[in-house]
């Protein structure tokens, strides 16, 4: 597909929430995690929507807006879809929406979806003067949280996934001693001194892609 003959556009922050999902659940231990279930009590997250195609190019040249999706009908489109997935994870959501938006508009020839999952915490409460953690209240937490992208499109009458990307974004990490920061460039700009055991704050985004071939993925998105 030549890029240069499509026009794209789209839609950003559509929220959209639902309670008392599946829990996500490890189908196997991965060595360097200890990842073994997550509760899906609260399911909230944060959609980004792109679509493009030559059947747009008329609104922008013509203002003939015969063929536009509004953008206020992608939110909802996205946020009905919600209520109507049957599986536990970011990923298999924007694989369920993305490919749902191709089989229902025909004249959209690609789309692009990324959605942050919104991390949801249970508060601790009191049962008989003992602490206990509250299966009925959940705070929205500020640690970590995934985004998962898809790019799909069509060729040749078939929807096919171009690209698809996991991530875990805005991990904020320090470490408390035996970082040492010396043999820098010292001149009359200098004032920092030497430390050889001093604390490491970063902020680290993590990425990845899958090597998986696309019927492979396509059944992993599509199954719980």
């Amino acid at each position: 597909m030549d890029e240069r003959e499509m026009m794209t556009y789209g839609k950003g922050n559509v929220f959209a929430y639902r309670t008392f999902m599946e829990p996500v659940v490890a189908s196997r231990q991965i060595p360097e995690s200890s990842f073994k279930e997550r509760d899906n009590t609260v399911f909230g997250i944060d959609v980004t929507v792109e679509v493009g195609g030559k059947e747009f190019l008329s609104s922008f040249t013509e203002g003939d807006n015969s063929k536009v999706v509004a953008t206020d009908s992608m939110k909802n489109f996205i946020q009905r879809h919600l209520a109507t997935f049957s599986g536990t994870t970011a990923e298999q959501f924007v694989y369920y929406v993305a490919h749902a938006f191709l089989e229902h508009y025909a004249h959209i020839e690609t789309v692009k979806m990324t959605a942050d999952l919104l991390p949801f915490e249970a508060t601790v409460t009191t049962e008989n003067d003992e602490p206990k953690i509250s299966d009925l209240v959940y705070k929205k937490s500020r640690n970590e949280k995934l985004k998962a992208s898809i790019h799909m499109e069509r060729r040749e009458g078939a929807i096919a996934i171009v690209q698809q990307v996991s991530e875990l974004t805005d991990l904020q990490l320090i470490k408390v001693k035996d970082n040492s920061f010396v043999g820098f460039i010292r001149d009359e700009y200098t004032t920092l001194p030497e430390d050889g055991n001093r604390p490491l704050f970063i902020y680290l985004n993590i990425g990845w892609t899958y090597e998986l071939g696309e019927e492979e993925v396509d059944s992993l998105l599509t199954s719980k």
